[in-house]
């Protein structure tokens, strides 16, 4: 017995030396047998028989596993290590049947099914060969039968058919994991093998390239996103079951995306969600995921089955197609959930391809949405056609050409015959040909050039057809209105509920166990009714998120620091020693406790997880009256310091856009009616959220010495906002598509839109006509329990909205007459004449922020006046910012930008509507090609064969390159009107981004300022004349430098250059203007 024993140890450490195998490597090793390793005479029948029993004995939990082992060492009869060894290769053959049967069965614990007999009938297969067959086909020692011959047919017929040609007769059909398994290569390199032929990629003859080439350039995050696909696909029905079993695996995923993503391909938008994609690492098909997130039914998967075998045909064909860019923002935001649950380090990837998607929506027309959708799909195809290492990098779709210029390539990989192309159409150029890839240039000869990637490109051609200094004044003409907050609503990820940390807190919960009159959760908005209006809502999770939040209180998403920050802490502040101030703080305190936002006061001190945050009062504007504020900035602790600013960013505010656009709609839509507009407000906005008790803790306000407890967000609480949004944008949703109510649009507690003046209805608890959409919205409040109070409910034909003066009728939005005042006497103020106060003219740094700041918010509607900002954002840094009163000269720089600010803004009437709209370069009524060099500059029109040139004047010598540039396009904008009088629409190329940046910000340094300047004085030319359009409509754009052949030519003089490229061009000398004193207003 102790002999044996000893066998028993010394074979185990044989196999420990050989490796376990699975029992399909044991399969594939018994079908590739060959006459050195194991005749089909090696070994007794008796000895086959008796090593079966003891299998068997087994498999039906008879006996443990040891004693199998012994007893197969026993009849094998080894005795030594030398002697012995084909038996000892047997012994690990059969030993790896062992631990197949015992893997399996732990499955089948798992799955709560019956193992299958399909391993005992490979492994009597494999030894009825070594023995030769004594018994009837299709039966084995335990009498029981083998597979149904149908099926096996079948099986076998589908095996055949397979590309790859694996040999699974048995029908067993092994692992992608046991056929392909990682082999050890030069460099560490885990190349792949194939046991059942015998190959290694290491004996391929790229190999050695290959690994060098790969271990070069794979990324950390390839490495890790690649070990994940290992780990997933060991077993993918086991991982497919864990994740349907999650909790926190997201919901409307069908299960063949995740078995894509597993595998390392591409998700089916249209489709999403199926864990099966996922899985398989594929990529989703976001028209598979866009069916399932909006549809009730899920489309129909290609699933066939026998038994228990599943046997997928192909991938589901998607119930509807993405058609716009809400739907693929919808169906993206649940893949980047589906696939960061796998692989969470690819996160911040996803969200910002999502992010730059966004963007081309947002700034393409949505005539160019298809095309924007094929360049999504032609970016995946890039990235899985990658190996697996490669895959999911979103870098690598730099290497697709920009969204419109698309191969043809990519087009087929994607399914659509047609090329997607575009043309440079320069008007009559002499090249109108086609761009039938990316225009970014290889390389830059100009100095002022970065190092570009096709993604600076492409956004540089971004920037010049949407300038960012007209900020969201640009309109629509489509008929269509921008994406608002109720659209948002449907791909809004869903609010948060505490973490388990804050819930098991022992402090807190300890004292809300103590106190429970102190903390409540109660809200005015009826909860239910609120649930019933979003029934129909597709994004399910938000809605759910939303209602059981006002259920049982937000939680602002918050890290509390648990071990970090101090249990307990105290940031208010004493009693104010004036008695109004004082007065007011006592008389807010007994309103918020009369409603139930307040607790009772509790004591003079905190109880444990308790934070105190400052409380004051400011002055509103305008009035004489106090506000309350509950500062929760302040403090080394304070609670807007747990809150991390990128999960309460992305949450809109509707804006003039959304508004302008509806106007230009209903406008197109009854021309020869007056329009009224009409606007809403949610009283005590934040006031009617609570807060979760947890988070109640940290809410205390201290007055008078009194401790209360605040049960709702307040407006000093950094996701409040947030959270108001998510709420009011939910019932902009359902006023929008259960009520019908067509022109409406939301910035925080207010919603308003246009209506037909002809469209009143009366609203009995005001008992007034009011507009009709203002009048259901209403009602619509009303049902929810959403407060309200009748003078803040206003409509007219021009009302003031979030501080802008609108004019329905004349589609105007400016500044209101008070306001606009108001600020150009402020300008005045500080841009005085020190000779004349015989005085320098100083203000602090606070002073010259909350300038910057004013000025800035009257941009929404003067936007051509940023460069009067320059010279005050170049004083600022002057000052430590930690001392704010530092005190900061107004120079004559300042001064001259202010003066000339006030003499446009006093005559400019703000945004019209009607011309403001969105348009293509090619629409233009004249273009121009620009460049520079050190030795001169040149232009030229391709529509009319005439250029101009110059050499650089002795006055500008010694400049850098950019300002030349810069100067270039200031020349080719004033000659433009020459070249057409009265253009309106002027579209300038340029090959420097620089100069693109600083025309479409209208935004640069000191020394450039005032060539924008006088290209502004250009552009509002015929303001002073009451000219509409009172201004020309530019455009900047990035040429690659390749393609600007001519205008570089005529810059250097190289004039026979420029002529061979056109023969018809015509050349002209020009003179640029002079700019040696800074410009200032007239009064200067």
């Amino acid at each position: 017995m102790e002999e044996h024993e000893a066998q028993v140890q010394q074979v185990s450490k044989e196999i420990e030396r050989e490796g376990t195998r699975s029992i399909d490597d044991v399969r594939g090793t018994r079908h590739r047998a060959t006459p050195e390793t194991h005749k089909e005479s090696e070994f007794a029948e008796s000895t086959v028989l008796a090593i079966e029993s003891a299998i068997e004995d087994f498999r039906c939990g008879t006996l443990s596993k040891q004693r199998a082992i012994f007893r197969i060492v026993t009849a094998l009869g080894i005795r030594s290590e030398e002697e012995d060894e084909p038996k000892l290769r047997a012994l690990g053959e059969y030993t790896a049947v062992l631990n197949g049967f015992q893997t399996e069965s732990d499955r089948a614990i798992g799955r709560g099914e019956r193992e299958s007999n399909a391993m005992l009938v490979t492994a009597h297969a494999a030894s009825k060969r070594r023995r030769g067959s004594t018994q009837p086909e299709g039966t084995i020692s335990g009498g029981r039968p083998e597979q149904d011959e149908s099926v096996n047919e079948f099986l076998t017929r589908i095996s055949k058919s397979n590309d790859n040609g694996s040999d699974d007769s048995d029908g067993s059909g092994g692992s992608d994991e046991d056929k392909t398994d990682g082999y050890e290569g030069r460099d560490g390199y885990q190349g792949q093998s194939n046991k059942k032929q015998r190959i290694f990629e290491s004996d391929m003859p790229w190999f050695t390239s290959e690994a060098k080439t790969r271990s070069q350039r794979t990324k950390h995050s390839c490495n890790t996103t690649q070990n994940i696909l290992d780990l997933l696909q060991k077993d993918s029905a086991t991982v497919k079951r864990w994740i349907r079993g999650a909790i926190s695996a997201p919901a409307k995923f069908l299960s063949s995306e995740w078995d894509t993503l597993i595998k390392g391909d591409a998700v089916d938008l249209d489709t999403v969600f199926k864990w099966d994609t996922l899985i398989k690492g594929d990529a989703v098909d976001l028209d598979t995921v866009f069916s399932a997130l909006h549809f009730l039914n899920y489309p129909e998967e290609n699933v066939g089955r026998i038994g228990p075998t599943e046997i997928h045909f192909g991938r589901p064909k998607p119930a509807k197609r993405i058609e716009s860019s809400g739907q693929w923002t919808a169906a993206w935001n649940l893949t980047v959930k589906a696939t960061s649950f796998l692989f969470p380090h690819r996160y911040d990837k996803l969200r910002s391809y999502g992010e730059y998607m966004e963007r081309l929506f947002l700034i393409k027309s949505v005539s160019i949405h298809p095309r924007l959708f094929k360049y999504d799909d032609a970016t995946n195809s890039m990235i899985t056609m990658k190996p697996s290492w490669r895959r999911m990098e979103w870098d690598q779709k730099d290497r697709v050409g920009g969204p419109e210029m698309l191969q043809d390539a990519q087009d087929v990989q994607v399914g659509d015959p047609k090329s997607v192309t575009v043309s440079m159409q320069l008007g009559g150029a002499s090249s109108g040909r086609n761009a039938h890839s990316s225009t970014s240039a290889s390389h830059a000869n100009n100095v002022d050039m970065e190092n570009w990637t096709a993604k600076s490109l492409r956004e540089s051609e971004i920037v010049g057809k949407r300038p960012k200094y007209l900020r969201h004044n640009v309109f629509r003409d489509d008929g269509r209105v921008s994406r608002s907050t109720a659209e948002w609503t449907l791909s809004a990820l869903p609010l948060p509920q505490p973490p388990p940390t804050e819930i098991n807190n022992p402090i807190v919960n300890k004292t809300i166990r103590e106190n429970p009159d102190l903390f409540e959760v109660r809200t005015p908005i009826n909860v239910d009714q609120f649930e019933c209006l979003l029934e129909r809502h597709p994004n399910r999770p938000f809605v759910v998120s939303v209602v059981e939040s006002l259920r049982n209180g937000f939680w602002p998403w918050a890290d509390t620091h648990i071990g970090e920050y101090p249990d307990i802490w105290d940031g208010s502040l004493p009693s104010p020693n004036d008695d109004a101030k004082r007065k007011f703080l006592r008389n807010q305190r007994d309103v918020e406790i009369r409603m139930g936002r307040f607790s009772k006061a509790f004591g003079l001190d905190l109880l444990p997880g308790m934070y105190s945050s400052p409380t004051y009062q400011i002055p509103k504007a305008g009035t004489s009256e106090f506000r309350l504020v509950t500062d929760h900035s302040a403090g080394p602790f304070s609670l807007n310091s747990m809150i991390p600013r990128k999960y309460i960013a992305g949450y809109p505010l509707d804006n003039m856009t959304h508004l302008g656009e509806m106007l230009r709609d209903i406008k197109r839509k009854y021309p020869n009616e007056d329009i009224v507009l009409w606007k809403l407000d949610i009283s005590e906005a934040y006031r009617n959220l609570p807060v979760h008790k947890v988070w109640q803790v940290k809410q205390i306000n201290t007055i008078d010495g009194m401790r209360h407890v605040d049960r709702r967000t307040c407006f000093g609480g950094k996701g409040s906002g947030s959270d108001f949004i998510a709420v009011n944008g939910c019932v902009t949703w359902g006023a929008k598509y259960k009520r019908n109510i067509e022109w409406i649009t939301t910035y925080c507690d207010d919603s308003f839109g246009p209506e037909r003046a002809s469209k009143m209805l009366f609203y009995a608890p005001y008992n007034k006509y009011m507009p009709r959409n203002q009048v259901k919205l209403l009602q619509l409040w009303d049902e929810i329990g959403l407060p309200h109070k009748e003078k803040k409910q206003i409509s007219g034909t021009v009302i003031d909205i979030i501080g802008f003066e609108v004019d329905a009728n004349l589609m105007t939005i400016t500044l209101p007459p008070q306001s606009k005042r108001e600020l150009c006497n402020y300008l005045k103020l500080v841009a005085r004449n020190p000779k004349d106060l015989k005085c320098a003219v100083k203000f602090n740094l606070r002073e010259f922020q909350q300038l910057a700041g004013w000025f800035n918010w009257g941009l929404n509607v003067f936007p051509l006046l940023h460069p009067a900002l320059c010279n005050i954002y170049a004083k600022m840094p002057h000052a430590n910012p930690d001392k704010p009163y530092t005190k900061l000269y107004v120079n004559n720089l300042i001064r001259a930008d202010l003066t000339w600010a006030i003499d446009h803004m006093e005559v400019l009437s703000g945004i019209h509507v009607i011309d403001s709209s969105d348009w293509e370069l090619e629409d233009a009524d004249v273009h121009a090609i620009c460049d520079a060099s050190l030795t001169g500059m040149g232009f030229w029109f391709p529509e009319y064969d005439t250029g101009y040139a110059c050499q650089i004047l002795e006055n500008l010598l010694g400049k850098i390159i950019f300002y030349y540039e810069a100067l270039c396009v200031l020349c080719a904008l004033l000659k433009s009107d020459i070249i057409v009088p009265g253009a309106i629409r002027v579209v300038l190329y340029t090959d420097s981004f620089n100069t693109v940046q600083i025309f479409n910000s209208m935004a640069a340094l000191p020394e450039f300022n005032e060539i924008l300047k006088m290209a502004v004085n250009h552009i509002l030319r015929n303001a002073d004349r009451n000219i509409s359009p009172t201004q020309v409509d530019l455009r900047v754009v990035h040429i690659p430098g390749k393609k600007n052949i001519v205008a570089d030519a005529l810059s250097r003089g190289l004039f026979h250059v420029a002529i061979d490229e056109v023969p018809s061009l015509r050349i002209h000398d020009f003179t640029p203007p002079e700019m040696l004193k800074p410009l200032g207003g007239r009064g200067l």
